[in-house]
């Protein structure tokens, strides 16, 4: 079992935004930081007011270099999906910062957004 390193509050703690993925042409980012205390990285980021975006498997966020997981992490992640609602995904953290999420790409989403917590 891997073992994580929670720093105390001594620790060196800095704070970044997450971009927006190039896969995503429109809507507007929020609600995207990307905090770093010690060893334990927190990411999270939505973008809304998306137009003509389908549900497929996409890039939709990256997290920058210094940030990132040494391997692929999940987290939480949700979509609004015309016509369905708000549904609750698995979001996939890769190493290179791309924060991956999918529900059908014959659907239609407006909103998605993402929430982790992992250790560097």
């Amino acid at each position: 079992m891997a073992v994580s390193v929670i720093s105390d509050s001594k620790a060196s703690h800095s704070v970044t935004t997450v971009a927006k993925g190039s896969d995503i042409a429109t809507g507007t980012i929020d609600s995207n930081s990307c905090t770093r205390v010690g060893n334990i990285v927190t990411a999270s980021g939505r973008i809304h007011t998306m137009t003509n975006q389908d549900a497929g498997t996409h890039t939709y966020f990256v997290i920058p270099a210094g940030y990132r997981p040494s391997h692929q992490v999940r987290g939480f992640g949700f979509m609004s999906i015309d016509g369905v609602g708000f549904v609750p995904l698995l979001a996939t953290i890769n190493a290179d910062g791309t924060v991956q999420m999918a529900y059908s790409s014959s659907q239609q989403c407006n909103q998605v957004g993402f929430a982790v917590t992992y250790a560097i």
